[in-house]
């Protein structure tokens, strides 16, 4: 339960996401936030932006789990399901590399 309160506790110390160009329409994603000005793992260094670019080199989510072993394969699904969800929004974050 300590855990959990924990958990609860670092949650309600996250700022909200910005309403801003980037997130406006965006409903909250729990396993995605933004700060610093991009888009990231919730809780973790690891940005959209890296997931997305393994995804769309052809690795699978499995793969890309094992490339970033500080995520889970919830997390990984998680972050490409947004993604795909908002493809237009991160592109504009994002340009074509």
């Amino acid at each position: 339960m300590q855990l959990m309160a924990s958990h609860a506790e670092f949650r309600r110390q996250q700022t909200p996401l910005a309403r801003n160009f980037y997130t406006e329409g965006m409903e909250h994603c729990e396993y995605v936030e933004q700060r610093n000005g991009g888009f990231y793992v919730a809780g973790t260094r690891v940005s959209l932006d890296s997931i997305v670019y393994s995804f769309k080199a052809g690795d699978s989510p499995e793969t890309i789990r094992q490339n970033f072993s500080s995520l889970s394969l919830e997390q990984v699904y998680g972050a490409i399901a947004f993604y795909l969800a908002h493809e237009g929004e991160c592109r504009r974050q994002y340009p074509r590399r």
